[in-house]
């Protein structure tokens, strides 16, 4: 068995090099079919105003479609920084807090992790998890708002960040895509809460409220989640717009060229048409092309991937505005899903038997918010 793997990473290896050196060979620059994913040319592409009427291809159009989203995404994180530091969400989360019982049947003292989860999906989980394991929700109370929690996690943050690509392509206020998005998040709760009614009647417990130094220890962890120590507002949006800079380089950026070199692979092989073919008619019912489950599936991976390739495929003429605006909840839905298994799942401490039952909540979400774009618009 061992020859073997090492038999196989040796076939691995020369396969590499081979297709390394096809790549950078330039034997293939004068490809005009799906070929042209050996030439190092054709992917990185070009940009400007001999290219196309749609500015550019491949890499190149990728990056300069990032260098454009970097003002708005550094001064959008500075800017919610500064609301916080302020006491914006903390003001939300009073608001909000009376709400709660009657819209998915959690107590008020679930408010923090909501509002919390507006900006953070791991603090928000972990919050959930110490709730539990203070005594102070149930464990269906837990997994409601985890469920919450769950659906396009870290909300607004990852809305003004990782979505501010395809904000310029709305035909509507961005802050009606933001109140739909933020409605799936209670359906979700909800969804959840009517699974238990119906498959779950005796899983519902408290955990036993912890004693002495351990109670202690849970409500520090809890209290560590909160608003950072106050220094100044300056300082604030300057920390912040420098975590916005971080956030554009190391994640944006990489993100938008995987997303732009998905996509042109897709092109030139000729996979996007059959991508579009076989998912056509369900992708219709939304009023969408077929295309369009290119940028859903990437989604699922994480919402950075899908919004490039969504943004990429405006760009080829393929999505129009409106589509675009009716794609983005429904990708928002089922955004990095495979990650938000560990990091809100996992975090939280629900039940792991119960995954696929978030799982699916997720893909109601989308068909719903697809649904209610689609009449909105």
């Amino acid at each position: 068995m061992e020859t073997q793997n090492r038999l196989w990473d040796e076939i691995k290896g020369y396969g590499a090099l081979v297709f390394a050196i096809l790549f950078f060979s330039g034997l293939f620059s004068s490809a005009q079919d799906w070929t042209q994913i050996f030439d190092f040319q054709a992917i990185v592409g070009a940009y400007g105003p001999d290219v196309s009427m749609g500015g550019g291809t491949g890499v190149k159009e990728g990056f300069l479609q990032a260098v454009s989203i970097a003002p708005v995404m550094i001064f959008s994180v500075a800017f919610i920084g500064c609301v916080e530091y302020l006491g914006g969400l903390r003001a939300a989360q009073k608001l909000l807090t009376p709400l709660l019982r009657p819209l998915m049947g959690v107590p008020g003292v679930c408010g923090l992790a909501m509002i919390l989860n507006w900006q953070s999906s791991d603090a928000s989980a972990a919050i959930a998890r110490q709730l539990y394991e203070q005594g102070r929700i149930s464990a269906w109370e837990r997994e409601r708002l985890v469920a919450y929690e769950f659906i396009t996690a870290a909300t607004i943050g990852v809305f003004f960040s990782n979505g501010a690509i395809l904000l310029p392509y709305f035909v509507c206020k961005s802050g009606v895509v933001l109140i739909v998005i933020m409605a799936m998040k209670f359906l979700s709760g909800n969804l959840l809460r009517l699974y238990q009614r119906l498959f779950d009647r005796e899983g519902d417990h408290m955990c036993p409220a912890p004693q002495g130094e351990e109670a202690a220890q849970a409500a520090q962890a809890v209290q560590s989640a909160g608003p950072v120590k106050k220094r100044g507002l300056v300082n604030v949006f300057m920390d912040k717009a420098a975590q916005g800079f971080d956030l554009w380089f190391r994640k944006l950026v990489p993100a938008v060229l995987f997303g732009y070199v998905v996509v042109r692979v897709l092109e030139v092989t000729g996979l996007m048409n059959v991508i579009g073919m076989l998912c056509r008619p369900v992708m219709e019912l939304f009023g969408l092309p077929g295309e369009a489950a290119v940028p859903l599936i990437s989604g699922y991976l994480t919402l950075m991937a899908g919004c490039t390739s969504a943004a990429a495929l405006a760009q080829e003429g393929i999505l129009t505005a409106r589509q675009v605006t009716v794609l983005f909840p429904m990708m928002y839905c089922v955004a990095s899903h495979l990650l938000y298994v560990g990091r809100v799942l996992g975090a939280s401490g629900v039940d792991s038997r119960k995954y696929p039952v978030y799982l699916v909540g997720g893909i109601l979400c989308a068909i719903t918010s697809g649904v209610i774009m689609n009449i909105i618009l």
